[in-house]
């Protein structure tokens, strides 16, 4: 027995490879953050499962078919993507209003003032906070150093 032609849009498919499983691992993060909402926020779900690994390895699989999905329909996203990065960051670092700071790598939280670790970028006027020298390195060696070094 032959296995049967993809549908549009699946993984395997000539049209619009991958946009099915975008949506498809969209919708399960979608459901992680209900429960996340749900909980108040709270890590630790009544079904005895934790909310941030499922959230992590969710929004993974999300990242893993938008990377497909470019790869395979050949979509120059790098320019949108790096912009869209720099403008939420800076949002999150014009609605901090509660007097505190987050590190932006392991997101502790910590009163302004306290021994936080600036690092300025590429932004305008928008300075990012580690809360210490490991989460500064830790970040600085990822993703978010290509962002803020990028002009």
């Amino acid at each position: 027995m032959t296995k049967p032609a993809p549908k549009m849009f699946a993984i395997g498919s000539g049209q619009w490879p991958g946009l099915s499983k975008i949506t498809e691992e969209a919708g399960e993060v979608q459901q992680v953050i209900g429960k996340l909402l749900g909980t108040g926020g709270e890590e630790e779900h009544w079904d005895g499962t934790n909310l941030r690994t499922r959230l992590t390895e969710e929004v993974g699989d999300v990242l893993a078919a938008c990377d497909f999905v470019v790869m395979l329909n050949k979509l120059d996203v790098a320019k949108r993507r790096e912009e869209k990065l720099k403008l939420f960051l800076k949002w999150h670092a014009e609605s901090i209003t509660d007097c505190s700071i987050v590190c932006v790598n392991c997101g502790g939280r910590q009163i302004r003032g306290e021994a936080w670790m600036p690092c300025y970028s590429s932004l305008e006027g928008v300075v990012i906070w580690f809360c210490s020298k490991e989460c500064l390195s830790l970040a600085v060696g990822g993703a978010l150093k290509e962002a803020l070094e990028s002009p």
